[in-house]
């Protein structure tokens, strides 16, 4: 993958400034999406195009925000109450699927894609950020796991012999 020594190191381009959301907004024949708290119904728009789409809890405090990247990509990012990153859901530039997982310092924590070629891979961070575990798959199905010591250099590489490691 992006031909990393060992397939492990994925990059995962999440700048949230723009995309364009479309979204089904009638939940009736007339157009009407649901009663408000007033009791009155409020007419929703058929489709919401924007650069990025924030959403919030009733206090206004952001809970998620869907967005696309300057050079391309998209993401999904959901945030704890604090507004800290603890999930998103991505696409890269050219268009590969991945997954980021965060503590609560906001560090990522562990990092999965699928590359355009079929490969895949997990990857392991520790609190700051190094490697410390890796499971890739290559095209041809071979697999391999390598394990990192604390500083971030492989230590043990499963198996041994598998084309991924060379």
């Amino acid at each position: 993958m992006h031909n990393h020594p060992h397939c492990c190191n994925f990059l995962f381009l999440v700048t949230l400034s723009s995309i364009s959301l479309a979204a089904a907004g009638c939940a009736s024949n007339s157009g009407l999406a649901r009663q408000a708290e007033t009791g009155l119904y409020i007419r929703a728009p058929g489709v919401i195009a924007a650069q990025s789409f924030v959403l919030v809890d009733s206090a206004g405090r952001p809970l998620a925000e869907l967005s696309s990247a300057p050079q391309g990509g998209a993401g999904l990012v959901l945030l704890d109450r604090n507004g800290k990153a603890r999930a998103a859901i991505v696409t890269t530039p050219i268009g590969e699927p991945g997954l980021k997982l965060y503590d609560a310092s906001g560090t990522v924590r562990t990092a999965a894609i699928v590359s355009n070629d079929n490969s895949a891979g997990i990857v392991l961070y520790d609190a700051v950020g190094r490697s410390r575990a890796a499971l890739t798959e290559t095209p041809a199905g071979d697999a391999s796991l390598v394990l990192y010591d604390p500083a971030g250099r492989p230590r043990a590489l499963l198996p041994a012999t598998s084309r991924a490691s060379r």
